[in-house]
């Protein structure tokens, strides 16, 4: 476990330091308002991340070095009592006692730097911050606890939670009610993971991947029915799906009802890539577990030179499960997010994991994965107020 302090001018901008160097699975443990040398505000967030990678050891770690080297500067120059130097300091056993502490001080250091080589770095954190205090923010009212639990029986990944709530807290208010704010903070959030105006053009290649049973071949059949209903832009459906019975079968009706071009995926890739004149549509199989059948997978998506990379997963998947689903999926580079099944649930936490732990946007939601129904573009405040009940946090 790494844990580590941020400071910056709003709790935004801390936040996004945790962000970036820790990512989205870092927790945030405490923040504070602080005031730096020169007199100006700010606030410190401390977050912790559980499994660091080795990447983010070496990049963490490294910061951490120069705060140290800092620790230890600071030392020499104030440990002597004022109007006096480390050599006309009181002696203790024939040594001045400044050099005495920091010799001390700087024992500790070795000895905490040596445990954090073997990538734990949690006591030099509680030291160096043990400097300063801690302040948390108060809820008095408990509307902080209603929000948390509100937003954890959601579903939605507890960094996130965490993070934002904090961000809530050391936030002026300006006489608005908390729960107004949080949909409302909450909404812009949401709106930053999504890109509710995506456009396909022809000559477009469009490559929809997800976990089985997500309903991949449904959004297939409900985009290409909005390409051609709507839009009117000519579609060809292609299935690279040869696992499932009936797959085939499947994307065959789809083609067959909406009168355009089923596509047999033998061939090359210049074979499906060569039609500039339409918008071409390609089914896949559920993400294989076994790792070589996985990285087969992520090859042969790579190989077909997609203009688009859709995920889809299904609302009612937990965020977990969606955030080990997504970070795999990183191998094929996703350009966006789909949801489905939100008819079933109003659990919207699905949402969150996916876009975090994928680095793609929300751009299509859509209800169950049947033939029946339309995708459409993500509402963030509808989302956002699904998410937050004022009802529910007035009770």
């Amino acid at each position: 476990m790494i844990i580590k302090s941020f400071t910056a001018e709003s709790a935004a901008a801390a936040l996004k330091q945790v962000r970036s160097q820790m990512g989205g699975d870092a927790v945030v443990l405490k923040t504070r308002k602080v005031v730096d040398d020169l007199g100006r505000p700010g606030i410190e967030v401390t977050a912790c991340i559980d499994r660091p990678s080795v990447a983010q050891t070496s990049r963490i770690l490294s910061d951490r070095s120069n705060r140290l080297a800092d620790a230890l500067e600071s030392a020499r120059s104030t440990d002597a009592p004022a109007g006096t130097t480390p050599e006309s300091a009181k002696e203790t056993h024939g040594v001045p006692a400044a050099d005495a502490k920091l010799a001390e001080l700087e024992a500790r250091l070795a000895q905490l730097i040596e445990t954090a080589n073997k990538s734990t770095v949690t006591q030099i954190n509680a030291m160096l911050d043990s400097l300063a205090g801690s302040s948390r923010p108060t809820d008095a009212d408990g509307q902080l606890t209603r929000l948390h639990m509100m937003l954890a029986d959601a579903d939605v990944l507890d960094t996130f939670v965490t993070a934002f709530l904090s961000s809530l807290a050391m936030t002026d208010d300006g006489g608005e009610p908390i729960v107004q704010r949080a949909r409302r903070s909450l909404t812009a959030l949401l709106a930053e993971m999504m890109e509710p105006s995506v456009t396909l053009t022809p000559g477009d290649t469009v490559v929809v991947c997800g976990p089985a049973g997500a309903g991949k071949t449904a959004l297939v059949g409900k985009l290409a029915a909005h390409l051609v209903g709507t839009e009117k832009k000519k579609v060809r459906l292609v299935s690279l799906d040869d696992v499932k019975i009936g797959a085939h079968d499947e994307i065959l009706s789809y083609a067959a009802i909406l009168g355009v071009e089923l596509t047999d995926p033998t061939g090359t890739n210049e074979k499906l890539s060569r039609y500039a004149d339409c918008v071409t549509l390609i089914d896949t199989p559920g993400l294989p577990v076994d790792g070589s059948k996985f990285a087969e997978f992520a090859g042969r998506v790579s190989g077909v030179n997609a203009t688009h990379r859709i995920c889809v997963f299904s609302s009612l998947m937990r965020s977990s499960d969606i955030v080990d689903i997504a970070e795999r999926l990183r191998t094929i580079q996703p350009t966006h997010i789909a949801l489905s099944m939100l008819d079933v649930t109003t659990r919207r936490g699905a949402i969150v994991a996916a876009c975090e732990a994928s680095g793609a946007r929300l751009a299509w939601v859509a209800e169950s994965p049947a033939g029946v129904g339309t995708i459409h573009a993500p509402d963030p405040a509808r989302i956002a107020a699904t998410l937050i009940s004022e009802e529910a946090t007035n009770e």
